[in-house]
């Protein structure tokens, strides 16, 4: 038995290498040897080691992330994005007194794999270490272009935040940059006065709200999360209020106001029940003073209307003037408007005419009695085309008058001439 187990050894020893290179080889070839690159968040541990020694840190978003290369067999680092773990202790910072940052090693597992296998780039982590500060802030609060229903309006100082201040605890470089905190409620097809919880959101000096990184760093005092509560009242529009025209002061002698035109004449406010019931009282009307100095030609004048509302009474729209359009005349004339429907037009056979306006005002003066006679019925305008071209022409008008009146001033209207089909 023993000669027949050494009858050929050499031969039965190759043939056992032969065999475990063999399946090296197709160990090989179906599970190979590889490398993979992974980019992988970096876990920060033990921050409370900072706020034991009364600091506080920060970190770079950029700071966050690292490179982790596995090398072994592709069963072994193929798909392992999930497996592998990152972690910075601020226990192990390098030396606390480093400027401007300290460096805290990053430690890289993944089961299965030995650290011999795991490459890790950068192999530190940067870190801020800084005082702490603290500083109090207004809650602004907007509505971030939402609107109620069309029915109502978000009244003065009806937008209010509980608590209306807080308390932000931070690096100091980080709170340092804080330009305000706004609470953004939406109110869209809003009916009633309601609350709403709503997030703090901060503003940097740039007017760049804060990152969800640069967040991170920051305490709210007293508060678990960075909320508020926005109260949000409602006013009750009111349409079709009219402005009506104080005058005071008097034109130029020998001249009167012959007529005062608002643009627009009627606007929308929205007011507390109160305001409301009391402008109504007041026949829904808000009176505007126009004050006058010796004028002697029509002139315009912009209204701030926001400085003549009543009390409780906000402008339910975005226009915040009128324009008043005075027209000043002489004293003994008249003013009044014809249609441009009514001109005759003569020789105009193989044009037709198109005016530009729809009507002119016409200006006269004269004998008391006969300005009694003329108004837009009784005047008949003409205009005479010939020797017109087609295009665009500005051209007399001309109207007969009774005796002992005249025009103050030439009618002309702009006319687009076009050869007939």
């Amino acid at each position: 038995m023993k000669k027949r187990l050494t009858n050929n050894l050499f031969l039965k020893i190759v043939s056992v290498m032969i065999a475990i290179l063999v399946w090296l080889l197709i160990a090989n070839i179906n599970d190979p040897v590889v490398t993979k690159t992974y980019t992988i968040p970096v876990s920060i541990q033990n921050g409370a080691y900072i706020e034991s020694i009364s600091k506080t840190y920060r970190v770079e978003a950029s700071e966050q992330v690292v490179t982790v290369i596995l090398r072994g067999h592709s069963s072994l680092v193929e798909n392992r994005s999930h497996d592998i773990q990152a972690v910075a202790d601020l226990t192990q910072i390098v030396d606390m007194n480093t400027k401007p940052y300290v460096m805290v090693p990053i430690t890289v597992t993944c089961k299965g794999l030995e650290a011999e296998n795991i490459t890790v780039i950068p192999q530190n982590m940067k870190v801020v270490i800084e005082e702490v500060e603290s500083q109090e802030f207004v809650v602004g609060v907007n509505t971030g272009g939402t609107s109620p229903d069309s029915e109502f309006w978000i009244g003065t100082g009806s937008l209010t935040a509980n608590p209306a201040k807080v308390t932000i605890m931070g690096p100091a470089s980080l709170i340092q940059k804080i330009d305000s905190v706004v609470a953004t409620v939406d109110v869209s097809y809003m009916k009633r006065d309601t609350v709403k919880e709503c997030d703090l959101i901060v503003f940097d000096k740039n007017g760049d709200k804060l990152t969800e990184n640069q967040m991170n760093y920051l305490r709210f005092k007293n508060m678990t999360e960075p909320t508020v509560e926005v109260q949000v009242g409602l006013w009750k529009v009111r349409t079709e209020v009219s402005l009506e025209v104080n005058v005071s002061g008097s034109p130029g002698s020998g001249y009167e106001v012959n007529d005062i035109l608002m643009t627009p004449a009627k606007i929308n406010v929205a007011g507390t029940e109160e305001a409301l019931q009391l402008l109504k009282s007041n026949n829904n009307t808000i009176k505007i003073p126009i004050v006058l100095s010796g004028e002697t030609e029509d002139f315009e004048t912009t209204i701030d209307l926001t400085k003549y509302l009543p009390d409780d009474i906000n402008l339910a729209s975005d226009t915040q003037s009128a324009i008043a359009h005075v027209s000043i005349m002489p004293t003994g004339s008249k003013q009044f408007t014809v249609s441009t429907k009514n001109i005759s037009g003569i020789n105009l056979d193989r044009y037709k005419a198109v005016y530009e306006t729809d009507k002119l005002t016409v200006r006269i003066t004269g004998d008391p009695e006969a300005l009694t006679k003329v108004n837009e019925n009784t005047v008949k305008p003409v205009i005479d085309f010939q020797g017109v071209e087609p295009g665009t022409s500005e051209l007399p008008v001309q109207i007969t008058l009774p005796e002992g009146c005249t025009l103050l001033e030439d009618l002309t209207v702009s006319v687009q001439i076009m050869e007939l089909e």
